[in-house]
C-alpha cells in the first residue's frame, strides 16, 4: 500500500476518533452533574434523617466515640466489631462506618480506658470478642436539675460524658439540659462552659 492509499483511511479513522472524544467528554460532563446532584440529594437525605432522630446527629468533638459507646452499651453479652457496627447503623444509619476508627476505638476502650474486657484476641480468621465492664454501663439515672449542672460546670469544667460521671447520671440527661434548658453550653472541644 502507497500513502496515497492511506490517507483516505486515516483521515475517516481520524474523524471517527474525533466524533467519539466528543461524545466521550459529553458523557462525562452529564456524568458529572449527575454525581454532584446525588451527592446533594444524598447530603439532603442526612439531613433529614438527623431531622426526624436527632439524638443520632453529631453533636461536635467525639460525637463518633460516643456513638460507639453507645451501641456498645445496647448490646448484651458478648460482642464482636461486626456487631458494634451493625449496632451503629441501627441507632445512626446515616453515620459512615469505618472500621478502622472503630477498631482503634475499641482498643482505647479497652486498654486505655478498662470499659471493655478482650475475652479472646481476633486473629485473620476470627474476629476479636469483647465483654463490658462496669465503666460503659450508664449510671443509674438520677434526676440532675438545671442548677446543680451550672454549679458542676462552675467548679469544675469538663465534657458531657465527664459531667455525667461526676452527676452520677447519662450523658443523654447532661444534653438534654444543655442550653436553651440551662445556662450551660459546649464550647470548643467539647469542653463545657456556663454563659
Amino acid at each position: 500500500m502507497t500513502s496515497l492509499n492511506l490517507e483516505p483511511e486515516l483521515n475517516s479513522l481520524k474523524t471517527k476518533l474525533t466524533a467519539e472524544i466528543e461524545n466521550d467528554l459529553k458523557q462525562a460532563e452529564f456524568l458529572k452533574k449527575r454525581a454532584e446532584k446525588n451527592q446533594a440529594l444524598l447530603a439532603a437525605i442526612r439531613g433529614s434523617l438527623n431531622a426526624i432522630s436527632p439524638e443520632s446527629a453529631t453533636t461536635g468533638y467525639g460525637s463518633k466515640s460516643e456513638t460507639i459507646q453507645n451501641a456498645i452499651r445496647a448490646l448484651k453479652g458478648p460482642f464482636t466489631q461486626d456487631a458494634v457496627e451493625a449496632e451503629i447503623r441501627r441507632i445512626n444509619p446515616s453515620m459512615e462506618i469505618n472500621r478502622n476508627r472503630i477498631r482503634a476505638a475499641l482498643w482505647t476502650l479497652s486498654s486505655k480506658d478498662k470499659k471493655i474486657r478482650v475475652v479472646s484476641k481476633g486473629s485473620s480468621l476470627k474476629a476479636a470478642v469483647y465483654e463490658k465492664t462496669e465503666g460503659i454501663e450508664p449510671p443509674p439515672s438520677g434526676a440532675v436539675t438545671p442548677a446543680q449542672l451550672e454549679a458542676s460546670v462552675k467548679s469544675k469544667s469538663g465534657r458531657i460524658d465527664d459531667l455525667a460521671l461526676r452527676l452520677n447520671t447519662t450523658p443523654e440527661s447532661i444534653k438534654k439540659l444543655l442550653s436553651p434548658a440551662s445556662k450551660v453550653y459546649v464550647g470548643s472541644a467539647g469542653w463545657l462552659k456556663v454563659q
